[in-house]
């Protein structure tokens, strides 16, 4: 049963030392048992029982479960868990607890049921453990996950800093901007209110259920200086009413769907960014990899401006970006406060796509301040260059323990020496099994596992590996691994190992199974300067390759159409000429006109059967009982007016059918 929060006990609420006097002074005979526990504020039963069972060294209250020892190795675990993207909640520490109680064989007092500890032990565990709180994690997605290691960040550091070095910027931070895109959506996000406790609904007014997005691209240099803002709404065309009250020299565009794309960031590259910036060359922008900011076109315009555009590894830039680490939470912020007060100010009235710019001018002007800027470059290590500046709890959560299994039991030979590779990734919760052969473990991120050139001498046993260094812990040291960065990490986290083994499988940790495959892997892990002539010429060959593929693909495309040109003109030709060679009959005049009309071979009606212009002159059979399909239908053009077979004119294609009378129009 939870007690209540005020809840206090009265047991143990006396000293261990007293407790001892009081007994020592029963014993000696100085003192009875009542006058003893009245004398030092002592239990009389305690004192009794004590006395009794010859109970001295026992503390005041009831012993916990475990040891400390034991309670050690759980805190640990929690801790770890938490590192590596995993945190356990208080169920989950409270079914831990049971399941090491009964597979430790400890007795203990807990719910057998629920197969769970109680919320009592857990208050007492978190007391006895002062470092732990509850805490609400923050979502972290697997990406981020697996690239925000070691191995990654150091590659970054690294190349950015022979970037500053061969530029020659390190000292020149006015130089050094950094270009990032956010959207504000016209439903802002509610603030925290006050409100009546234990009410149980608290509501804040907005202006719709779903809004319209809005992208803001914003760019600063490490100094602390602004470009303007470059706004994108949604639609075709930019309405003049949209551009009233925004900052001062802003650019605008419009997109199908707010977002920018390859065109835009050109646009606002060539008409803001090389416009406003200062003539002093060279200068390096940073910004992330992302398709829509990538074209050949403005790699080529930003080369012959001497401007260096780097490019940070992917799904790092929560910790790498200067903007996006110290303004764009603050921007938004102040952005949801603004709306808040506009709905105040004007009851009734909804935030449009008109109201946008006065709303973002007031949050920009507040929140783009030096101070913020300049904080930016500092927390990131780009200005002034840190390397160190990520701390190492960022990069704990892609630690994480992995079996790696070649898919040919070993790396291939001619293989080794790539970092990137296709993989299945999954992530259970397992007890580390036996290793077979061909199998590796290693402490690595979730995430595309490389570097196999440095474990490669590993034997098949359970040495933690560390890929980030050049030495292993029982292996020897490990060849040097590649400039290019992996996705591993080099972290692993040391447990007491004395109880340990006692508890292994209720202290099981996830296990990353992977196999590596020997097919490169087109993805990017690392930081790149896109304006180096490398990059350029790789971008040329492929739009070269990609031309080539269109104009091969528009051939063959006229091709097709061609073809299906003259299929359709065989196909109107053949039914032309069965056209001419069906039956024709009198679509003129009764008295042998020559407009003759085909009719298909049907089965007579009793009308048509009666019809004489339905007989041949000649053989008196029915037009209708005509099996040839070559065989016309024609009249005579004499006084008879009968129709002949064209077989039994005996003129069989004749231009003279033409002229065809029969014998008896003939003998009169």
């Amino acid at each position: 049963m939870r007690h209540p929060r005020d809840w206090k006990p009265v047991q143990g609420q006396w000293s261990q030392n007293v407790m001892m006097k009081a007994i020592k002074s029963v014993k000696d005979g100085e003192l009875g048992i009542r006058k003893a526990a009245h004398t030092y504020g002592v239990p009389k039963s305690t004192l009794q029982r004590r006395i009794k069972k010859g109970i001295i060294n026992m503390p005041a209250s009831r012993p916990p479960v475990f040891t400390k020892d034991e309670e050690a190795l759980l805190h640990d675990h929690v801790l770890e868990m938490e590192k590596m993207g995993f945190g356990l909640t208080i169920d989950d520490v409270c079914r831990i607890a049971f399941e090491m109680a009964e597979e430790g064989k400890i007795p203990h007092r807990f719910n057998k049921e629920k197969k769970r500890a109680g919320y009592d032990w857990y208050s007492g565990f978190c007391g006895r453990h002062p470092d732990l709180s509850l805490r609400k994690p923050e979502a972290l997605s697997a990406a981020r996950a697996s690239m925000l290691n070691p191995t990654v960040i150091k590659d970054h550091f690294r190349k950015l800093g022979d970037l500053l070095t061969l530029t020659g910027l390190e000292d020149k931070p006015s130089q050094i901007y950094n270009a990032d895109e956010t959207g504000f959506s016209l439903v802002h996000t509610p603030s925290k209110i006050l409100a009546k406790k234990g009410k149980r609904t608290v509501q804040a007014r907005t202006s719709a259920e779903r809004g319209e997005n809005v992208t803001a691209l914003i760019c600063g240099n490490a100094g602390g200086t602004m470009l303007p803002p470059f706004l994108i709404f949604k639609g075709q065309r930019l309405n003049p009413g949209l551009t009233l009250n925004a900052p001062a020299n802003t650019l605008f565009g419009v997109s199908s769907s707010s977002f920018i794309d390859a065109e835009l960031f050109k646009t606002w590259f060539e008409k803001l960014f090389l416009k406003h910036i200062p003539p002093v060359r060279p200068v390096l922008l940073v910004m992330d990899g992302h398709g829509a900011h990538i074209s050949l076109s403005t790699l080529k315009l930003a080369k012959s401006n001497s401007v260096h555009i780097y490019c940070l590894p992917p799904h790092t830039t929560n910790h790498t970006q200067p903007l996006d680490k110290a303004v764009f939470k603050s921007m938004k912020s102040r952005y949801n406060q603004k709306c808040e007060q506009f709905l105040r100010d004007n009851p009734g009235k909804l935030i449009t796509r008109y109201d946008f710019c006065s709303l973002f001018k007031s949050s920009y002007y507040s929140e783009i301040t030096m101070s913020n800027i300049v904080s930016g470059f500092r927390a990131t290590g780009v200005y002034p260059f840190d390397p160190t500046a990520i701390k190492e709890e960022h990069l704990q959560q892609s630690t994480i323990e992995a079996q790696l299994t070649f898919e040919d039991d070993e790396p291939p030979a001619d293989e080794v020496s790539h970092p990137q590779r296709n993989a299945t990734t999954v992530v259970e919760s397992a007890p580390t099994p036996p290793l077979p052969p061909g199998n590796i473990t290693v402490s690595t991120a979730v995430g595309s596992i490389s570097q196999p050139k440095a474990v490669e001498s590993v034997q098949p046993t359970s040495t933690t590996v560390c890929t980030t260094t050049n030495s292993t812990t029982a292996a020897g040291p490990s060849p040097p691994t590649d400039s290019i960065p992996s996705t591993s990490c080099a972290t692993p986290f040391a447990l007491p190992s004395l109880p340990r083994d006692k508890f292994q499988k209720s202290l099981e940790k996830p296990v990353l199974r992977k196999t590596i495959s020997t097919q490169k892997s087109r993805r990017i892990t690392e930081g790149r300067c896109m304006t180096s002539d490398e990059i350029i010429s790789n971008l040329e060959q492929k739009q070269r390759e990609k031309d080539e593929k269109n104009a091969l693909k528009e051939a063959r495309k006229l091709e097709r159409e061609q073809k299906r040109r003259e299929q359709e003109q065989q196909k109107q030709q053949k039914l032309a000429k069965k056209t001419l060679k069906t039956h024709k009959v009198k679509g003129g005049t009764k008295s042998g006109g020559d407009t003759l009309t085909s009719c298909p071979k049907t089965s007579p009606t009793n009308d048509e059967a009666n019809d004489p212009q339905n007989y041949c002159g000649h053989c008196k059979g029915y037009y209708y009982d005509d099996d040839s399909d070559d065989d016309d239908w024609w009249p005579c053009k004499g006084s008879c007016g009968l129709y002949w077979h064209e077989s039994c004119t005996g003129l069989w294609q004749l231009a003279a059918l033409e002229k065809f009378m029969c014998e008896n129009c003939c003998a009169n």
